[in-house]
């Protein structure tokens, strides 16, 4: 089954996406944000589409639909209703092409992936690729990031009034497989069978 829109289209928007927003990290001189999955998402879609490696992208959108759309709705309350939320704290007094940047960062990205790549089901090998990026995430954020910034909310979930325990590391990446890529998998699977 081929995509709804061809792989180097989508691989130089992706591709665009993720320089804008570093762009924009350097501008605000917040090099910790790269590590941010939203953030560093569309290079790594980038790679899937030019690639052609549809199972990578759909591991991609296993783990970012549920966080993507957490985050656009935590966004749009941060800008637009004054709601305190500590992963945007700094987003309005960034202006608005920061604001803007974000929008699409958490609106074109995981979601436009998915919309291109529905008619083909998610395999078992796209939740290998999940497992692969989000323990090399996890990685990346605890090496090269600070534990104040907390990226990839691998020290706590303090924005949803969970603090966990010291066993909190060990069960970052299974519980982030439970909660965030097998439903999305299965949500995967259930839209391709539309088609």
């Amino acid at each position: 089954m081929n995509l709804l829109i061809s792989n180097t289209f989508m691989g130089l928007f992706f591709l665009s996406l993720g320089v804008l927003e570093v762009l924009k990290i350097n501008k605000l001189k917040d090099y910790p944000a790269l590590f941010w999955f939203c953030n560093i998402s569309p290079f790594l879609l980038a790679v899937g589409f030019f690639t052609g490696s549809i199972q990578f992208i759909k591991g991609l959108i296993n783990l970012g639909v549920i966080p993507q759309f957490i985050s656009l709705v935590s966004l749009t309350l941060v800008v637009f209703f004054g709601v305190k939320i500590e992963v945007f704290r700094t987003i309005k007094k960034e202006g608005i092409i920061s604001v803007i940047i974000a929008y699409m960062i958490h609106l074109f990205t995981i979601f436009i992936a998915l919309l291109v790549t529905m008619p083909i089901p998610a395999t078992k090998i796209s939740l290998f690729y999940s497992v692969v990026v989000f323990s090399l995430l996890f990685v990346f954020s605890f090496l090269f990031t600070r534990k104040k910034d907390n990226v990839n909310f691998i020290y706590n979930l303090k924005e949803i009034g969970f603090y966990p325990s010291s066993y909190y590391k060990y069960i970052w990446l299974p519980g982030s497989m439970i909660l965030l890529a097998i439903p999305t998998y299965l949500l995967q699977n259930w839209i391709s069978s539309l088609f």
